[in-house]
């Protein structure tokens, strides 16, 4: 992938987000110091587009404020409708993702391990590749969670710990987690296991979920976008506006090659050849 084409497509992208939230409704700021990140929103409009400081975990403006009012959740559990209402009707839309009809319902969990790491996503791609190719990436347990008519929902992986990054729309609470996004899963999500496939040095479960299924929202993955370009941000960091921003060529094209739905097939799979 060329440098100037990502970088210009990171400018661009910053710009748009930046614009969205200043032509937002007078509300925004207001509520948003409510729910206790008015600061950062505050910051990403002062410093503007040339201040902005692109992460592998936030790459741009609007995906920032998603994972502060992520990070929210698990100890607002008082006013976490508050939070959610706000993040489903304000902040999706502001990160241009598309509006979902949910496919399950699932409960908010009480997770406050806020941590997600730049390099997530490299561990889901190995975890894709490790259920592809049935060879042990590092894995040493994946999960594949699926709906009453084996629809996935979620694949969860195990390196150092243990999230998962959903396949599906989750309704929680009065919000939609778009697919794509990384959670991590309440410890009474594997009561109903519906097959195994065992291997030498790891293993591959599927097991059915229902609205007692625990997630807690961690951020939103470069999966949760369509565009090519856009995952390819979650590999740039840096002050992008003028040229200076860094980015890791090899792991933007993965992002930019892997689709979400090539894990939706490789956990279709997983349900289908699973056994009791």
């Amino acid at each position: 992938m060329r440098r100037e084409v990502l970088f210009r497509h990171a400018q661009e992208t910053v710009a748009k987000d930046l614009e969205a939230l200043r032509s937002a409704p007078d509300g925004l700021l207001e509520n948003a110091k409510e729910l206790n990140f008015g600061h950062i929103i505050e910051a990403c409009l002062e410093h503007g587009a040339e201040g902005f400081y692109s992460s592998e975990v936030s790459p741009r403006p609007a995906v920032r404020l998603v994972h502060a009012a992520y990070e929210e959740l698990p100890v607002r559990k008082n006013t976490s409708r508050q939070v959610t209402k706000f993040i489903g009707g304000t902040l999706i839309p502001l990160a241009q993702l598309p509006d979902r009809r949910p496919d399950q319902q699932v409960k908010l969990g009480d997770d406050d391990d806020r941590g997600c790491c730049p390099r997530a996503e490299s561990y889901f791609h190995s975890a894709l590749e490790q259920l592809r190719s049935r060879w042990f990436e590092g894995h040493s347990r994946l999960s594949v969670y699926h709906d009453a008519e084996g629809t996935p929902l979620l694949l969860r992986k195990k390196v150092d710990e243990s999230t998962g990054l959903t396949l599906a729309p989750l309704a929680l609470k009065n919000m939609v987690l778009p697919p794509g996004t990384i959670v991590t899963v309440g410890s009474a999500a594997n009561k109903q296991q519906t097959g195994f496939i065992r291997h030498s040095q790891f293993s591959i479960h599927s097991y059915s979920a229902d609205d007692s299924l625990e997630l807690t929202p961690l951020r939103l993955s470069a999966w949760a976008y369509d565009d090519p370009l856009d995952r390819a941000l979650f590999a740039t960091y840096g002050h992008m506006s003028n040229g200076a921003g860094y980015y890791s060529p090899a792991k933007a094209v993965m992002l930019a090659r892997t689709e979400l739905s090539d894990f939706i097939v490789a956990a279709d799979e997983v349900i289908e050849q699973s056994v009791v």
